[in-house]
């Protein structure tokens, strides 16, 4: 939210949409076995009578442990929309900030796999004009189509703004 204040502040622009990656849309299978992992954890010695607690525990802190770093990278990866930039937001002990102007984005790519088109999660690269790789790259974006359309119509005003200036 800091971010949000911080851009409205410095620029004149308002913020269109903020973001961070999906867990279990993005990747279900992955999710579904960490969750597996933690509840077999704590249920198999209490089902089993001679499951060992000590294997029950390994299995239950390896799956909340696999969650919780998962939890961890995604609340610290923001993509914010304005109505003028993207940025895109990585880390908590060392940050790493990515921006590019509307005006400069020369294509956006979507990339999804058949369970992320079902979920409606995918892959998001834009592309800028001064870089022919990949500006920005985030996985697990939300409705990535509607975020598309989104950035583009901006991007759109813009041309016709310089157009008409």
């Amino acid at each position: 939210m800091w971010l949000t204040h911080l851009i409205e502040a410095q620029m004149d622009e308002k913020t269109l949409f903020i973001s961070h990656p999906a867990m279990f849309k993005y990747k279900p299978f992955s999710f579904s076995f960490c969750k597996i992992l933690t509840l077999s954890g704590l249920i198999l010695p209490l089902v089993i009578k001679d499951f060992s607690w000590i294997i029950g525990g390994a299995l239950f802190a390896s799956g909340a442990l696999c969650l919780l770093f998962w939890w961890l990278s995604t609340l610290f990866v923001t993509l914010t929309v304005t109505e003028k930039r993207i940025i895109l937001q990585k880390g908590f002990f060392s940050r790493h900030i990515s921006e590019v102007f509307h005006n400069n984005i020369r294509d956006i790519k979507i990339k999804q796999t058949f369970i992320q088109s079902l979920f409606n999660v995918g892959t998001m690269r834009i592309v800028s004009a001064s870089n022919s790789r990949f500006e920005l790259e985030i996985a697990g974006i939300k409705d990535p189509r509607t975020l598309k359309g989104l950035i583009n119509k901006h991007r759109e005003n813009i041309v016709l703004w310089h157009w008409n200036s």
